[in-house]
């Protein structure tokens, strides 16, 4: 038996030869990957391009500041202290592609990456100066109605929170629950977005009295479900409530 310096000196070469034989395949196509996750044309992206507003992540017009405050979120303040997301939820990204094949292609396995990607984005964030969690962070996913759940077959939101929770070492709880049901976001016939989700979630107070929140969604689009989720925390107690989504729709 060689001694462990010996043998963990050879694991970068050992890495490199099965790199030759078994080349990293990308997670969504299977295509050789430029990575260690996607091919060339599905590359996931490390966070939002352009000057985004500092609390929302909405794109602002090419000359105003990075960090600068949307017209929306002036005149509506979203109820939480800032949103981190890998990118846009655009119709030619390969962000949407990916969620698409996770939430409606049957290929739950893709949290994994997708956790991954946004995790390591997040943790570098960290060292750039973002806001990081501390001692009493938490991640709360968005909760999920039951009927929707048996639906859809899985929890989107609890299963990113869970595999960030691993990634990251910032403890998970379901500190949310739903109250009532509420038809999908945007859809035809329902009244506006704010009103559907309004009350629509209550916090649990002993999972959330005097943490930092950190609420977890895969695509945030209006605000109103985590502005309304940000409000059910805070009546629960939660110190501060921020937001980590994997995409922020082109929508307002």
């Amino acid at each position: 038996m060689f001694p462990l310096p010996v043998r963990e000196s050879w694991r970068p070469a050992l890495a490199d030869v099965l790199d030759v034989i078994y080349p990293p395949q990308c997670w969504l196509c299977g295509a050789e990957a430029a990575d260690a996750l996607a091919c060339g044309d599905h590359r996931l992206p490390s966070g939002p391009e352009g000057p985004r507003c500092g609390l929302c992540r909405a794109a602002l017009p090419e000359l105003m500041p990075d960090g600068y405050r949307c017209s929306g979120c002036t005149r509506r303040p979203p109820g939480h202290l800032g949103l981190e997301c890998l990118g846009d939820y655009g119709p030619e990204s390969a962000l949407r592609e990916w969620i698409l094949a996770w939430k409606h292609g049957g290929r739950g396995f893709l949290v994994e990456p997708l956790a991954e990607a946004l995790g390591a984005y997040w943790i570098a964030g960290w060292s750039a100066g973002a806001v990081r969690p501390d001692c009493d962070a938490r991640l709360v996913p968005v909760p999920l109605h039951p009927v929707r759940h048996l639906e859809r077959g899985f929890d989107q939101a609890a299963e990113l929170a869970r595999a960030i929770s691993e990634r990251t070492g910032v403890a998970c709880a379901a500190g949310l629950r739903r109250r009532r049901y509420t038809s999908a976001q945007g859809s035809p016939g329902a009244v506006s977005r704010a009103a559907n989700v309004r009350e629509a979630f209550a916090g649990r107070p002993q999972l959330l009295r005097g943490c930092q929140v950190w609420l977890v969604d895969d695509v945030v689009a209006s605000g109103s479900t985590v502005a309304a989720c940000a409000a059910a925390a805070r009546r629960a107690g939660a110190r501060q409530v921020r937001v980590l989504a994997l995409a922020r729709a082109l929508l307002r």
